[in-house]
């Protein structure tokens, strides 16, 4: 289950922040880590941060008192205790006039999302496909970038991070666009691709002119990676390859 990595002095290194590069090595765990049960806490860690996200998902962004009356009035407990099919926040959006119908929300300014949550009983039908069940959001998906930019930097590296943040955005295997991520994220992680230094494109201007407040500052990715990297060496490597989406 281990994971090793090594790069050779004639290998580039990724950049740190003060501009120096460095040979680094990843290992494994140990056996005596693995039998002391600490890479199945790490991997519980990101597995666990991953199943309460698919879980959570069906009613992100509700206020709790509408998520208990919910789930009592159609599951008869306060908790939301299954997954649920619902539309997830930021996936789908109108299709634009003389057009008819839903889309996927794949475009960086998409804005008027259709609402997260359970369809209402007159729209279902017109959204059935685009129904997600026990299926991660962003937020996984940037708190493996985030593991995964660890792992790679042996450390963490603002502008390393931000780059693998970035890529998920046209990663199809993991960060495509319908992942839910938001207009003001999409924005930064394009301008990240471009070559933007990540301390600026995280000032740019978060929504388009005469709309609501452009001060409002993104949301850092789960943060769950980091105490784990600073656990016993190869805990992290490893539980990120468990982990990772295929």
């Amino acid at each position: 289950m281990g994971l090793s990595s090594s790069r050779s002095a004639s290998e580039k290194a990724p950049p740190h922040g003060n501009g120096s590069k460095r040979k680094y090595t990843l290992t494994a765990a140990t056996e005596d880590e693995a039998d002391s049960g600490l890479v199945d806490r790490a991997t519980g860690c990101l597995l666990g941060l991953m199943v309460g996200d698919a879980l959570g998902a069906a009613v992100e962004g509700w206020p709790p008192e509408e998520i208990i009356r919910y789930m009592q009035e159609t599951k008869g407990t306060p908790m939301v205790t299954e997954y649920i099919d619902a539309i997830h926040m930021g996936t789908v959006v109108p299709k634009s006039y003389p057009e008819i119908g839903y889309r996927w929300a794949t475009e960086v300014e998409d804005e008027a999302f259709v609402g997260t949550g359970p369809p209402l009983a007159s729209s279902v039908d017109r959204l059935r496909e685009f129904l997600r069940r026990g299926m991660v959001t962003d937020d996984s998906c940037q708190a493996l970038a985030v593991a995964e930019s660890i792992v790679e930097c042996v450390g963490v590296d603002g502008a390393h991070v931000a780059q693998k943040c970035a890529e998920n955005l046209t990663a199809s295997d993991r960060g495509e666009p319908v992942r839910g991520f938001p207009p003001t994220a999409k924005r930064v992680m394009v301008a990240i691709l471009k070559g933007e230094d990540y301390r600026k494109a995280a000032r740019l201007p978060r929504r388009p002119p005469n709309t609501q407040s452009t001060t409002h500052l993104i949301q850092p990715p789960r943060p769950a990676p980091a105490p784990t990297f600073h656990s016993p060496a190869g805990l992290l490597p490893t539980a990120v390859r468990c982990v990772s989406l295929p």
